[in-house]
């Protein structure tokens, strides 16, 4: 794929993926962007910072991302 073509791509992709955020007033798009396809295994704290705070979030936790 042409460069040009390949960074259209890429910004269609991040604005369809802004998009889904407005499907749930609760929601947020963490962007791993020291990751590849494997996020669990290239950053781990990030997904298990996310996943604790969906939870506390749930149980109607207050928190605040640093």
């Amino acid at each position: 794929m042409p460069v040009e073509q390949a960074k259209q791509a890429e910004r269609a992709w991040q604005e369809l993926q802004a998009e889904l955020t407005q499907l749930s007033s609760n929601s947020q798009m963490i962007v791993a962007e020291k990751s590849g396809h494997g996020i669990q295994i290239d950053q781990p704290g990030l997904v298990v910072d996310a996943i604790r705070q969906m939870v506390q979030t749930v149980r109607g936790v207050s928190t605040s991302r640093q």
